[in-house]
């Protein structure tokens, strides 16, 4: 009887659990994007989006859009990166992706961009029939920005309060099921819906991703932003699905490696941050980790995993060779 108990016990402890259909124990979402203009990025969205800065150092960045929104994180690109995070050691093209943030004030944000002669308006502030007044702009990385608000929602000055994530993918049904079978994300909208986008909500409800098909011109920001028509690889680019506790972070890596999923990183520990990493469909890195996990990473992950220098690994060859010389004379003397 206590065995069985046990097993149950250890089951309940290991497996997700549903809470409203929310994936539990998530605070919330980084977005990591590698760039090759690290300085550029930063007064663009510090001086034109006001956006906050969470943590800076040479090669790292990570800003807050508002309160409660997923963090937006940005690495130098380069092979330094490919120890921890493979896809982030190429420079991200910019190409197949873009950002929603949702302004209270969407005019006040536009209208920075009207006479910007750097950055200037991708498409000219508009209402659509579907109640968002909103503009576009392109970042320093190529990455459009739909600044937008929706008239349903509460004005809030102080900035943005939703961010949404879209990418392209050409198939939807495999993206929709990959991430709400093994992330537990509620599919709010389907593929069924209109055809060529998904949404599905994580964190509380305050960050979206929505992938979208790319050759479907009906409402489609692809067909008013012409390289959103290509198709993402997703490299130089990775999530980090923040949880609040180390346990909750096991369970999840436990559950992912129980649906035979391939890790690109298995679970570990370093410091007091733990995580586990797995590629979605589309090649994007997913990290399952406890906050702070970017920040650690950057800072420290990469120098303990240097390789040697060459004149270590001159030594460990030569005192490989004479341990087999040794070895082969071993074996003849009692030949002899």
């Amino acid at each position: 009887m206590f065995v069985f108990l046990a097993i149950v016990l250890v089951t309940l402890s290991s497996s997700p659990r549903s809470v409203h259909g929310r994936t539990e124990g998530l605070v919330n979402v980084d977005i990591t994007v590698s760039t090759s203009k690290l300085s550029e990025t930063k007064d663009f969205y510090t001086k034109l989006l006001n956006f906050t800065i969470v943590k800076e150092t040479p090669g790292f960045i990570s800003f807050l859009p508002g309160q409660g929104v997923a963090t937006l994180d940005f690495v130098v690109e380069g092979a330094q990166h490919a120890c921890a995070r493979p896809q982030l050691a190429k420079n991200f093209a910019g190409k197949g992706m873009f950002l929603t943030y949702n302004f209270g004030d969407v005019d006040a944000a536009c209208s920075k961009f009207a006479e910007n002669i750097k950055y200037p308006l991708a498409m000219e502030i508009k209402n659509e029939i579907w109640s968002e007044r909103h503009c576009y702009v392109i970042d320093p990385n190529g990455i459009p920005l739909n600044l937008a608000h929706w008239n349903d929602t509460p004005a809030e000055p102080r900035g943005v309060s939703s961010m949404v994530f879209y990418y392209t993918s050409h198939d939807l049904t495999q993206i929709q099921t990959w991430y709400s079978h093994n992330l537990n994300m509620t599919v709010e909208h389907g593929v069924d819906w209109i055809g060529w986008v998904i949404k599905l909500t994580a964190a509380n409800g305050l960050v979206e991703f929505r992938p979208f098909h790319p050759k479907n011109n009906t409402n489609n920001p692809a067909s008013f932003i012409p390289h959103l028509l290509e198709e993402f690889d997703g490299h130089g680019l990775s999530y980090t699905f923040n949880y609040q506790t180390s346990t909750e972070v096991d369970r999840w890596c436990h559950y992912l490696k129980s649906r035979d999923l391939s890790f690109t990183r298995p679970l570990g520990k370093v410091g007091d941050n733990t995580r586990c990493a797995v590629d979605d469909p589309n090649g994007v890195l997913i990290n399952i980790a406890t906050p702070g996990w970017n920040e650690y990473e950057e800072e420290f992950n990469c120098v303990t995993m240097a390789k040697p220098t060459p004149k270590a690994e001159g030594r460990v060859q030569r005192a490989c060779m004479l341990i087999v010389i040794i070895a082969f004379v071993s074996a003849l003397l009692p030949l002899l």
